[in-house]
Parts: structure tokens; sequence; C-alpha cells
């Protein structure tokens, strides 16, 4: 099976992606007073910022539970929006792309358009991915041959089991682990692992970071391991019940990651509340990221809205955090209640 090509059955139209107006992105931010920044969170933080998000379409070769990209129609961009648009975020100071999808690395018209780019004024390219076509022998050299300097790898358990379950992919494990043995070899690109905390990790947190632990040791370029909280919308909302536990469970999962980590990878979350106790907040990435976004014709820069399927709880008027928090997902409060939220004065 060629894992480069997208998962559909042959009989769903792919319609083609509009043109954007705007285009979103990121930019470092300073911490609020008394946070001293982390040395590695910090160093990863620039890495990954300023930047602008490059969305090449929807199509994916996996079906995961917990994806939070709308799926109920299939689309592409076409090479050349997705050239317009990176030739006016150069043009407005961002050389750097975020690619995203669905899953890039199926999308027919990366490399030649990559290497539009790059002749474009694009420095450096972030490249989002599951990780299935990097197993393919040469992909990555290619990918990095073609701008691509840093590589995002979506693995949300070791358990081969879970994993299978978690992507719906049967050969799902076998692939992602090649990915991690071409990452690991290469000196030529920064890695991070990417998490989404369900509640399969419940119980095997400890395990997970052994594996994350050994893992950082084989790599050229010492990774970062990145844990988000579970975003409850599109397919994830479908299977919030199966996949969902309290953002408090979620945090203390996560701290237990960051006390595993400490000293022997760089260890960063997003995607959760900053109130959480027993998490440190010079490990979020939401602290250290302000997203964005700006009008492709102007220039103009507009800060980004909360989410309409975010939402502050009472407690959150008095926290001095708030104007960096991320917001808390409407979801949980209904599920959990919002006791498990408290300012941080």
């Amino acid at each position: 099976m060629d894992h480069r090509k997208d998962h559909r059955s042959g009989t769903e139209p792919i319609l083609e992606k509009a043109l954007p107006r705007s285009v979103d992105v990121r930019h470092l931010r300073a911490l609020p007073s008394g946070i001293a920044p982390k040395a590695e969170v910090q160093d990863w933080a620039e890495r990954l910022a300023p930047a602008f998000y490059l969305d090449v379409g929807n199509v994916c070769n996996q079906h995961c539970l917990y994806c939070a990209v709308p799926r109920d129609k299939a689309y592409r961009a076409q090479c050349q929006d997705v050239e317009w648009v990176a030739s006016s975020a150069v043009g407005h100071g961002y050389d750097c792309a975020a690619l995203i999808g669905g899953e890039p690395t199926v999308w027919p018209n990366l490399i030649p358009t990559l290497k539009t780019i790059r002749e474009g004024g694009v420095a450096r390219v972030i490249l989002a991915t599951n990780g299935l076509t990097l197993a393919v022998p040469g992909v990555l050299q290619e990918l990095v041959a073609s701008g691509v300097d840093c590589v995002g790898l979506s693995l949300d358990d070791f358990a081969p089991v879970v994993q299978r379950r978690l992507t719906r992919h049967e050969d799902n494990p076998r692939l992602v682990a090649a990915a991690l043995e071409s990452l690991a070899a290469s000196d030529a690109v920064h890695t991070y692992v990417y998490t989404v905390v369900t509640g399969a990790l419940s119980g095997r947190m400890a395990e997970h970071v052994a594996h994350c632990l050994e893992w950082a040791n084989r790599f050229c370029n010492p990774p970062a391991f990145i844990f988000a909280g579970l975003k409850p919308v599109a397919t994830a909302l479908h299977h919030w019940p199966e996949l969902a536990i309290s953002m408090a469970a979620t945090s203390q999962l996560v701290a237990e990651a960051i006390a595993g980590l400490a000293g022997g990878a760089a260890v960063a979350y997003r995607d959760i509340p900053l109130c959480q106790p027993g998490l440190p907040p010079a490990h979020s990435l939401d602290l250290a990221h302000e997203q964005g976004a700006i009008d492709l014709a102007s220039g103009c820069t507009r800060p980004a809205p909360l989410a309409r399927d975010r939402t502050f709880v009472a407690a959150c008027q008095g926290c001095r955090l708030r104007r960096w928090c991320p917001g808390i997902y409407q979801d949980y409060v209904a599920a959990y209640g919002d006791k498990e939220f408290q300012p941080v004065v």
C-alpha cells in the first residue's frame, strides 16, 4: 500500500479550497511578570514562531478518533493559491511556513510547491504530519531538500493496540516507528512529538514517558515532546464519550510527563487552561505564542478571537493569566462542571 495516498474510497469528490483572504499566524510574546521562561521551552517556542499557517487541504491518510479538522467535505488547495498565500505572507514579513492539513504529505503538489515558495522567500518550513509517509525511504530527505527543517510528528501512544485504535490505521505503529528512526538519524531536521492526551493514557503516563526518553536519546538533534488537551470538535466531538477525561485529569497526566521528562528532554503543553494546579506555566506554549491572522491584501494583523466553542467561567474574571489563556472548551464545562478552574492570582 502506498501511504503517500489518501484514505478515500475513490467515490468521494475533492473540492477546491477557496482562496483565503487572510491567513492565521502565530507570534512570540513576553511571558507574564513573575514567570521565568524555561530555557528549552523558550528555544522551541522561538523555533515555532513567528510563522504563518499554510493549509493545503483536509484530505488525510488516517481516520483518527480525536481529529479536530472538519471532514464533512474533502477539499484540497490549488498550488497557485498556496504559492500566492506564501508570497503574500512573505511580503508582510513572515518567512516561516507551518504546513498543515489534513495530512500535508498526501497533497500531490507538495514538493514542487515547496520549492517554489522557497524561491519566493520562505526560509523555513514546519511540517505537521502523522508520519506515515516518512516511513517511505527517501521522503524525509526530499522534504528537507525542499525546505522542511522542523517536523511535528503525531504520536499519541507507544502501545501498538492503542495507537491502532486511536488512528484507525492498522499499520500505524510500524510506520510511525520507521518515521521516528528516519527523523532520529537526521541532523538536518528538528522534531517535536505531538501527543493528544486522551483517557487511553490514564494510569500509563510513566510507561509513555519511558518510551519518550528512550527515543530522545537516539536523536541527532534533541527532540521536544508537546502534550495537547483534547479538542472536542469535529471527529473528536463525535467520539468524545470514548476519549475524554476531565481537564484536571488531563493536567495531572501532563504534570506527570513534565516531571518524568525533566532533564531528559524538552517538554511543553498547549490547549490546556493555565490555571490547572501542578502544571508549571513556563511549560505552556499558549503562554509563549499569540495567535492571530493577517489580511493578505493589506497586511493588517488582528488577534485571534476566542473560538466559538470555548469559554471562560466566572472564576476566570480574577485570573491574572486570562489574557494568555487559550480558554476552556464548553464541552468540558458541560461534562465536568467549572469547579476545576480557579483563578491564578
